[in-house]
């Protein structure tokens, strides 16, 4: 196909509609996330209404079950998620980063062949999980987890688990060998695996299991440093 009918093609026009809401949304990725709300209202809402209007337009006019037409039936089916972003500041556009956060696990995936149990599996994601928001908020990943180990034993009494808020990545109670030199920026609650609104909850649920991991069953004289490195990829 000639570059001409490419540009005149509908698979080509949905693109640029696609390009110009992105270009839209980099404009405000600076901004608080309340604003960047308000903004989106604005500036992309509009785009993002239109594109989906007319993706219904033009759907019955490209040839069914051909490459464009499942692009098309796909953004239609998925139309409700797609519009999250615009009605939350701290929901991000797309899943870019969660895609690049978890390239590292994927390629080497060969070699968690011996994490062959339902617990292991959910194990090594809480770990990961910890591991990726520590990095999304300027901590060294190690050194975190050092930290982890190290604090949490000392609570194990405790009936009360509000000490784990001083734990989480963007606690500004974190000591500074933790942070990364020069990286002073706290992005709350943006845990890369999952929604930015309730990322908090979970990820307080998850130091919470790593609280009763040390209570019930004593691991911590078995999880070594070679473990955290190896399943963490740092």
């Amino acid at each position: 196909m000639s570059k001409a009918k490419q540009k005149a093609s509908r698979a080509y026009l949905a693109l640029t509609m696609i390009q110009a809401v992105y270009r839209e949304e980099k404009q405000l990725k600076e901004l608080p996330a309340q604003e960047r709300q308000n903004r989106r209202q604005l500036s992309v809402r509009p785009l993002v209404e239109a594109y989906f209007a007319w993706v219904r337009e033009n759907l019955p006019k490209v040839p069914q079950k051909g490459k464009t037409w499942e692009g098309f039936n796909y953004s239609l089916n998925q139309e409700k998620y797609l519009k999250v972003f615009l009605d939350d500041g701290e929901v991000p556009m797309d899943n870019n980063a969660a895609e690049q956060s978890i390239r590292g696990f994927c390629i080497g995936k060969r070699n968690w062949v011996m994490i062959d149990t339902i617990a292991g599996a959910k194990s090594s994601a809480i770990i990961y999980s910890i591991a990726e928001t520590a990095k999304a908020n300027n901590l060294k990943p190690y050194d975190y987890f050092e930290y982890l180990l190290t604090e949490i034993p000392k609570h194990l009494d405790d009936t009360d688990r509000t000490f784990l808020d001083d734990l989480l990545p963007w606690s500004p109670n974190l000591p500074a060998s933790c942070r990364k030199p020069g990286k002073d920026e706290i992005r709350t609650g943006a845990n890369l695996f999952l929604s930015y609104r309730i990322a908090p909850v979970l990820y307080r649920y998850a130091l919470s299991t790593v609280y009763y991991v040390f209570l019930y069953s004593g691991v911590y004289k078995g999880l070594n440093e070679a473990l955290i490195i190896t399943q963490c990829g740092i």
